[in-house]
């Protein structure tokens, strides 16, 4: 959904980092500011904020004509020109103020990270403890029933079903995460191939957040589960249960939060307008003084660059669902259901049939 334009070719919201990247990453100090630098024309951040830098260093080739075009000006210029004890000091709140909000911006991107990953702890437990109490434990009391005991082998096949449409669910689960916290993302399809019609067709129509609707659907059918006579699942493991379904709705309201309350808006604008105020003057102090006109224009286009570079980090990871790499992850979630299950079977001798 991003911009080919707009991704950096390290982006961690376009792949999960592995090993291997992790070692071109962690390269010593020459060879990482190398990269870096030789990689600058193509930087998603400069990219961004070369029209500020332009802008400014516009204003400030101005000033330079207007000074250079008549002594009058030049020397107004000069008389207007604030002494460097007051623009350099000023630079300390203004490092403040950008700091501050990286920060919390940072924070909240931690907050998100800490959410998924307890998002796909709890998948890989439910998904561990319904396949192995739910589906595999109750298919082998079934298959050693006789014909005598058909009641209780309709309730094992009831019960196997409905733990395999809590492990359909689980695995849906991340990507419709996905489609709620991010723009112009629709899990439709998913759903659709996933889960059974009838299944697929109330989740569409529920009318309220997807993950919310799973687990609500996921409790009732773990409440079943427990309730059936074929199962092994004790008060003790329910209550397990229950408290993996309530990390996943914390991680849900977690999202939620950081979605629906951005770091208070007056703050940035706040940051904005004296940052602006700031590069305005900025050119006419160095125009007054005797720097030449290639040093003036070097020095304001190198604070430029720093200041609203911070700035504009800031603000990027303020809003953290586009940067993380929820397909990859919410690829994983779903593997790890698959592979749950695959690897109970392999341990049990048994085998899924295809069509569930």
């Amino acid at each position: 959904t991003t911009p080919c334009h707009l991704i950096s070719f390290d982006r961690s919201n376009t792949m999960a980092w592995t090993l291997a990247h992790w070692d071109e990453h962690c390269v010593s100090p020459l060879q990482r500011y190398a990269k870096h630098v030789l990689s600058w024309p193509f930087s998603t951040t400069a990219y961004r904020i070369i029209p500020m830098v332009l802008l400014v260093l516009s204003w400030s080739a101005a000033i330079l004509l207007a000074k250079h075009s008549s002594p009058v000006i030049a020397n107004l210029i000069a008389q207007s020109s604030l002494s460097y004890g007051l623009i350099g000091p000023s630079l300390s709140p203004i490092a403040i103020l950008l700091s501050l909000r990286a920060n919390q911006a940072l924070i909240r991107l931690n907050e998100v990270r800490r959410a998924w990953g307890v998002m796909g702890k709890s998948i890989r437990s439910l998904t561990g403890v319904i396949a192995t109490y739910g589906v595999f434990a109750v298919n082998h009391e079934a298959n050693n029933d006789t014909d005598e005991n058909d009641g209780k082998t309709s309730a094992a096949v009831s019960s196997m079903e409905a733990s395999i449409l809590v492990a359909k669910y689980l695995a849906i689960f991340a990507w419709c995460m996905k489609a709620t916290f991010r723009k112009d993302e629709d899990d439709t399809t998913i759903i659709q191939t996933v889960l059974p019609p009838s299944e697929a067709a109330w989740l569409l129509s529920s009318g309220v957040k997807r993950p919310i609707a799973i687990l609500t659907r996921v409790r009732s059918l773990i409440q079943q589960l427990s309730s059936n006579p074929s199962n092994n699942i004790s008060p003790m493991m329910h209550l397990t249960l229950e408290q993996r379904l309530y990390d996943l709705e914390a991680s849900f309201g977690i999202c939620t939060r950081i979605l629906l309350s951005p770091i208070p808006p007056t703050y940035t604008r706040h940051t904005s307008r004296v940052l602006c105020l700031f590069l305005f003057l900025l050119p006419l102090n160095f125009a007054g003084s005797k720097m030449s006109s290639s040093a003036l224009l070097l020095s304001v286009m190198m604070i430029t660059y720093v200041l609203v570079g911070i700035d504009e980090i800031g603000l990027e990871i303020a809003h953290p669902f586009p940067l993380l790499p929820m397909q990859a992850m919410a690829s994983t979630y779903q593997k790890n259901v698959e592979n749950q299950f695959m690897l109970l079977a392999s341990m049990n001798g048994n085998a899924i049939a295809g069509g569930n």
